[in-house]
This record gives structure tokens, C-alpha cells and sequence, in this order.
């Protein structure tokens, strides 16, 4: 509860985002004071060192443009648009959701052919992987999840689908409000924040 209330009190303050609240953070801190004398003598561990470095700082940087967007009370985001295949993110979204989780899905993507659609691919993998993780997240210890991409007459329609418990019908008009989770038994398990989906529909 107390992380849920610096979560919310981070996104209603009109100071800047930090990204302290993340794991970022303790990785970069952890990087630099493994950055000492015994490490710098072995070029290959330095190496490593230095990657993980690089990346936990191209992560946060990630992680402020979709907490800036989830922010924003605009209506209008500025996305970058260009073409991108959407089997190669596709693809990355299951590769990353099966990383990502201890149980044992079963991710299936199933399209006829690779299209490439304008689109900023950034936030087009970020919306995916939101509602592919969500399916596996909300389902038992085998998720079954189904990716479908058809064309159809006036363009391109993809569905997830999945075996997981699903949303009762009081819930569902308010999944995409900023901050709204769906309670559970548990009242100590915080499965998240009330942020992707709400994210996934201001980008769409």
C-alpha cells in the first residue's frame, strides 16, 4: 500500500518522474560499486559491467517515456511513425513474456502473413507486451494465449485470447481508468499499479 501511494502521488505531482521507485536504480547503483579495482583489471568482467550499465540507463529511459505518457492529461501523444514488422514485434513480445514468468505458456501466434504497418514501434511493443502479460499474469500455472493477425477489408485485426479467469462485467467499464485495480482476495498482493492499461488505451 505504501509503494501503491508514492506510485500515485508520483503520477498526480507536477514535479518531474523519477525513477528511483524502480528496480533501475539498485541495478546502477550495484554496477557502479562493482566498478572498482579488481573489476577494472579484468577486461571481461569490466565489460559486462559496463553493459549492464548501458542498459539499465537506456531501460530508464524507457521506463520515464511511458510514465511521462501515463502521466500526461493531454489528449494528443506524439508518436514516432515508421514502418514496422509487426511478426519481428510480435515475435519479441513472446520471447520477452515467456522470460518474464515462472509458469509454462503456451504463446501461439498465428498470422497468414508478415505485414509491416506505420507505427511507433516502441509503444507498439509496450501495448502488446502489456496485454500479453496481463493473459499470462490472470491465468492459472499453463496459460494458453493465442496472438491472431487477419486482414480484412478495411485492415488489420488482431486479438489476444487466453484461458485465464477473465473480468466480471462490473469490473470492465473502469479497466482502463488510470489507478484502478480490480480487488482481490489478497489484500496484501499488488499485481501491479493501474497503469498499463490505462497507458494501452491513451496510446491507442
Amino acid at each position: 500500500r505504501a509503494i501503491f501511494s508514492k506510485i500515485k502521488k508520483l503520477f498526480t505531482s507536477p514535479e518531474p518522474i523519477l525513477y528511483e521507485l524502480t528496480p533501475i536504480s539498485s541495478s546502477q547503483s550495484t554496477a557502479k560499486l562493482l566498478n572498482g579495482e579488481q573489476i577494472n583489471s579484468n577486461p571481461k568482467l569490466s565489460q559486462y559491467i559496463q553493459i549492464i550499465t548501458n542498459q539499465a540507463h537506456k531501460l530508464n529511459q524507457h521506463i520515464e517515456r511511458i510514465l511521462t505518457v501515463a502521466k500526461s492529461d493531454t489528449q494528443w501523444i506524439q508518436l514516432d511513425k515508421k514502418p514496422v514488422s509487426l511478426k519481428a514485434v510480435l515475435e519479441l513480445v513472446r520471447e520477452n513474456a515467456l522470460l518474464k514468468t515462472k509458469k509454462n505458456p503456451q504463446i501461439h501466434l498465428e498470422f497468414p502473413v508478415s505485414f509491416t504497418v506505420k507505427a511507433d514501434e516502441f509503444h507498439l511493443y509496450n501495448i502488446l507486451f502489456n496485454l500479453v502479460d496481463n493473459a499470462v499474469k490472470y491465468s492459472n500455472e499453463n496459460p494458453e494465449i493465442s496472438i491472431i493477425l487477419n486482414q480484412t477489408e478495411t485492415g488489420l485485426v488482431l486479438a489476444i485470447q487466453d484461458n485465464g479467469m477473465g473480468i466480471s462485467e462490473g469490473h470492465i467499464p473502469f479497466v482502463f481508468d488510470k489507478f484502478y485495480r480490480i480487488p482481490r482476495e489478497n489484500k496484501n498482493e499488488i499485481e501491479g499499479f493501474g497503469i498499463g492499461l490505462f497507458y494501452v488505451k491513451k496510446i491507442i
